[in-house]
């Protein structure tokens, strides 16, 4: 029980902080986005407390690879998914997405890991994930992806590989900060983290990669999402993109919310071939 409780007290501090700063930046856009009502802010935040607790909770099962190894001895017919979570997180961010996808009736689940601490930059996390996902269709020819945060980012730089963009049939990015973040200056012991700062490098040369314009893609955005600042920066256009916004809810909860999982099985099940 004090564990429990000094996990649920982590979780309200980290909610505190993050709604503060984008109550901040949304008192503070120079857009004239209508403000959230305090109803839905309410529950954006409960959302975020409860979300950082199961994510806090299920962090260290990350670190057991057999708990995340695609189940059967064979790959199904239909196209493997392929997960990839965000800063700071491990697979274990996908402990509730995973098997709901899996229920929904898609194909097997890979949950890809990486190491966001420390001086690894996006490029070397990216080039080792490439590998990662190229072992996965030595046996499973055709995929999709899904990728919560930074993870967004990582489903650009795979599909600007060329094996990958042909096997991939589609792919969604939850709460990915496709223009950059604020709340990036708080990443501390992250090369990575520092990188998604607005403004980063990193930005323009993701623009400059080829672009999957075969491939369908989603962008799932909450409109209080506290970790994305300025919520503009989760806006993505261009070639084979669409948008679609969700209930108020936390950065986090779009790994949880039963809204957002069934967004994304039936958009990977509407361009399944």
């Amino acid at each position: 029980m004090p564990l429990l409780s000094a996990i649920l007290i982590f979780a309200i501090i980290i909610s505190l902080i993050s709604y503060s700063l984008f109550i901040y930046e949304a008192v503070n856009a120079p857009d004239k986005t209508p403000p959230l009502s305090r109803r839905d802010m309410v529950r954006a935040f409960c959302w975020g407390v409860g979300a950082m607790f199961l994510t806090t909770l299920t962090f260290p099962l990350g670190f057991f690879p057999f708990l995340w190894r695609p189940r059967g001895k064979a790959p199904s017919s239909r196209p493997g998914v392929v997960l990839i979570h965000g800063l700071y997180h491990t697979p274990g961010a996908w402990i509730v997405f995973g098997p709901a996808l899996a229920m929904a009736g898609l194909g097997r689940s890979h949950a890809l890991a990486y190491n966001s601490f420390g001086a690894h930059t996006f490029e070397d996390i990216a080039q080792r994930l490439i590998a990662q996902v190229h072992a996965i269709l030595d046996d499973t020819p055709r995929i999709s992806l899904v990728g919560h945060s930074m993870g967004g980012l990582f489903i650009r730089r795979l599909l600007a590989d060329p094996r990958i963009a042909r096997a991939a049939v589609a792919a969604v990015t939850l709460g990915a900060p496709h223009h950059g973040s604020k709340v990036a200056a708080l990443a501390f012991c992250s090369t990575v983290g520092r990188q998604l700062l607005p403004g980063s490098p990193l930005f323009p040369a993701l623009e400059a990669r080829p672009e999957a314009v075969a491939v369908q893609k989603l962008n799932i955005v909450s409109p209080a999402d506290d970790m994305v600042l300025p919520n503009a920066s989760s806006a993505m256009a261009g070639a084979g993109w669409s948008t679609v916004n969700t209930p108020p809810m936390s950065h986090v909860a779009l790994l949880y919310h039963p809204t957002v999982i069934r967004q994304t099985a039936a958009f990977l099940k509407k361009h399944v071939p």
